[in-house]
């Protein structure tokens, strides 16, 4: 992944630093993302507002993410480190708000989306902290790191979801707000990756990077990841319809709240084996097959997720992670690198980033919709269908390794 096996040589393996930051930005995602509608819920909010909420926070996200990734990708911008450092530490004033402003509706509107908007654009810029210090030398096993993540994302959702039918959703904004401060930290101490001179291939080489850095710039270079994404786009709304909702889906087959905690649970300890694993997997099919696997993996899990009948077969239903969420967001970081240079690298974790982010609005919105007015059932037709046809689309466009 690097320009200079020397430089390999001298820097060394932050997987074990990297993954404590994956742990925390999990948890914290959890806590905000993932129980969403269970404290939205509490706080007299309807399907088509929270819908609204999750869809305003990715429409904002996916307009400041091209910007964030533009100036990321420049020799002379500060490292993606340092832009993550100071995200946290807005992202733990944000939990205080959200925890202050909950009994008013209005404050609680903006608060909220503020949050999901912040939070979604670190996700992208956390998997390009991996990119830019390998990129610059430094050895991350991306896959471990991402495994640990979900395994917090696993344990804390298993966790919560006992703790809040126990006590009151409100107690999630406050655990969030500890949980930033300690990510916080984290970030702090980790180590500023940002090598120029091996990213852009020798001090003599460092400039900043070729005109192109606007969206249609970098499409026109890229035309077949513009479709990809396109595939990618349709692929993920079946899996934010079950996820946004996921308390509404559980309910719908018998569960509760705790159930909720049980499948965001299940969903990621699941798809550790294969986080850990993906580096093995990729001697055994190219990363561009991986990708049109997990698509193929979507549509299976769309059609359990409507056929299961009860919390039991739903759980069971969970396990198709393992080739579908688990293998994307892994694989993802890897297509991305083989197939773009260094100075657009960035650039193409947050487009892919936007792309499930603007999945994650269609989703929200359209689904609130759907649920408040046909119920559960039709939405996850919907779902299935969405699935069916950006595979297709995946298929014909994931493009093999350039580099």
């Amino acid at each position: 992944m690097s320009n200079s096996s020397n430089t390999i040589s001298s820097k060394p393996d932050i997987t074990a630093a990297y993954s404590a930051l994956q742990g925390l930005f999990w948890l914290n995602y959890c806590i905000i993302g993932g129980f969403a509608n269970v404290y939205l819920l509490e706080h007299n909010f309807s399907n088509s507002m929270i819908g609204a909420i999750v869809a305003l926070s990715g429409i904002f996200s996916a307009c400041i993410s091209p910007l964030v990734a533009a100036y990321a990708d420049k020799p002379e911008s500060l490292s993606v480190r340092k832009i993550l450092t100071i995200l946290s530490a807005g992202m733990a004033v944000l939990m205080v708000l959200i925890a202050v402003t909950g009994k008013n509706y209005i404050l609680t509107v903006i608060t909220y989306t503020a949050g999901m908007t912040v939070i979604q654009l670190m996700a992208s810029l956390t998997s390009s902290l991996a990119t830019q210090s390998m990129r610059s030398g430094y050895r991350v096993n991306f896959g471990t790191a991402r495994g640990i993540g979900s395994l917090m994302y696993g344990l804390s959702a298993h966790a919560l979801g006992f703790l809040v039918a126990r006590t009151h959703p409100d107690i999630l904004p406050v655990a969030a707000a500890i949980s930033w401060t300690v990510n916080l930290i984290l970030y702090l101490r980790f180590p500023d990756t940002k090598d120029v001179a091996v990213m852009y291939n020798g001090a003599e080489n460092v400039r900043a990077p070729e005109k192109g850095g606007s969206p249609t710039a970098f499409f026109r270079k890229y035309p077949r990841y513009g479709l990809f994404l396109l595939g990618i786009f349709f692929v993920y709304i079946s899996h934010s319809l079950a996820n946004v909702f996921v308390t509404q889906v559980v309910m719908s087959k018998g569960g509760t709240s705790a159930d909720t905690g049980l499948i965001l649970g299940v969903q990621a300890l699941v798809e550790i084996p294969v986080m850990f694993g993906f580096s093995k997997m990729l001697k055994v099919a190219k990363v561009h097959n991986w990708m049109r696997i997990c698509a193929f993996f979507y549509v299976l899990k769309s059609i359990g997720t409507y056929a299961s009948a009860s919390v039991g077969q739903h759980v069971a239903v969970q396990f198709l992670e393992t080739g579908s969420y688990a293998v994307m967001v892994v694989c993802g970081l890897y297509y991305v690198n083989s197939i773009m240079k260094t100075e657009d690298c960035v650039k193409g974790q947050s487009f892919m980033g936007i792309s499930t982010t603007m999945a994650n609005v269609a989703a929200s919105w359209i689904g609130g919709i759907m649920l408040d007015v046909y119920g559960v059932p039709a939405m996850l037709i919907l779902g299935m269908s969405v699935a069916v046809f950006g595979t297709v689309i995946v298929f014909f466009n994931a493009q093999p390794p350039q580099n």
